[in-house]
């Protein structure tokens, strides 16, 4: 589990450090104010695979591949001449510095050409805590034939990093493998609930192969299973999102892009409940984009319900807490919400997201 996290000339960010230990983080804030660039920045100082990050595209995805245009989005201000330096900390206690440059790439033996395009180099360091090797690097460029490659040597990793973005479908069969490695640590009641949440009549899930391919049916008390993507985008919205916390190591951090999407809001204060208390009791932290008042104050309400009693021993902040986002000129602030002004934000009908 991350407790702060460095971010230094990332897009719209120029310098930023955000503190939390909360299981559950939410992030508001007006249109194009820095919530999805808030988990980029999260993703590329976590991931054990900070290249293929930047040559994907990540949370947002590149369409067609990146361009130098994109890369350039990146840097604060598109500037590429200043690096780029996230720093992760976590409770563990290791730190680890990831840094990204960009120079420009040239044809080989024709330095007079013109430039082919930028290459982004990846360093990270072990600044404390990790043992092995100090620090090593990768680069991520395109080839003079239009394809993208990497070079890469191992690099220091401490955490895993999930990552469901706003539009991502996730296969049938991968949600299915993630729901079997639950089943065979008898885990898997943590999904069955929070699928009840959106369907009252499931009964339970089974993995069934269809064609070859694993996938989960539901049981609705009828003479037969139904596929889960059956019914409807919601159900398998809250699958992706409850498996993505559960159905791996502990101590995951999970980055969720419109955590809203899918959802009705009147099941959310039940979601939420069964989403919080699965990442307390794996020591999993969630970190997710919302536009909707609804679903912070059904969170809010659900950390008040199961702070009562304490999940795995953590109450009120540590179940909870939410982060705006807000312009200044060129750069961000962030104004954190605890778990305690959440509630008389709700009380006094105070709005909270910008």
């Amino acid at each position: 589990m991350l407790h702060a996290v460095d971010i230094k000339n990332f897009r719209c960010f120029r310098a930023l450090r955000l503190r939390t230990t909360a299981s559950v983080n939410l992030i508001a804030g007006l249109n194009n104010s820095g919530k999805t660039a808030l988990l980029e920045a999260i993703h590329l100082s976590a991931t054990a695979t900070p290249w293929e990050v930047l040559r994907a595209g990540g949370i947002r995805s590149w369409s067609g591949g990146p361009g130098d245009a994109a890369w350039r989005s990146l840097f604060h201000q598109s500037d590429e001449g200043s690096p780029i330096t996230l720093t992760a900390h976590w409770t563990t206690g290791e730190v680890l510095e990831t840094r990204v440059t960009a120079t420009t790439q040239v044809q080989m033996g024709r330095m007079s050409s013109p430039p082919i395009g930028l290459i982004l180099e990846v360093e990270r360091r072990a600044l404390h805590g990790v043992e092995g090797a100090p620090g090593d690097g990768a680069q991520v460029y395109r080839t003079e034939e239009g394809t993208f490659s990497t070079s890469r040597s191992a690099m220091p990793l401490v955490g895993d990093v999930g990552v469901a973005s706003a539009t991502d479908r996730p296969r049938a069969s991968v949600l299915a493998d993630r729901f079997s490695a639950l089943q065979r640590t008898r885990s898997e009641g943590f999904v069955v609930d929070a699928l009840r949440v959106m369907e009252p009549r499931l009964r339970d899930l089974h993995v069934v192969s269809e064609r070859g391919a694993p996938m989960l049916w539901g049981d609705l008390g009828a003479t037969s299973l139904l596929p889960v993507e059956a019914m409807g985008d919601g159900m398998t919205r809250v699958l992706q999102l409850v498996l993505g916390v559960t159905a791996t190591p502990t101590g995951r951090v999970f980055l969720v892009d419109e955590i809203e999407n899918g959802l009705h809001h009147g099941a959310l204060e039940a979601f939420w409940r069964v989403l919080i208390t699965a990442a307390a009791s794996r020591g999993a932290q969630v970190f997710a984009t919302t536009h909707s008042l609804e679903c912070i104050r059904a969170a809010t309400r659900a950390a008040a319900a199961l702070s009562e009693g304490g999940v795995e021993g953590r109450k009120g902040d540590e179940l909870l807490r939410m982060f705006r986002v807000d312009r200044r000129g060129d750069d961000v602030a962030v104004a954190d919400y605890s778990h305690e002004a959440l509630v008389s934000a709700e009380a006094l009908d105070f709005e909270v997201r910008g």
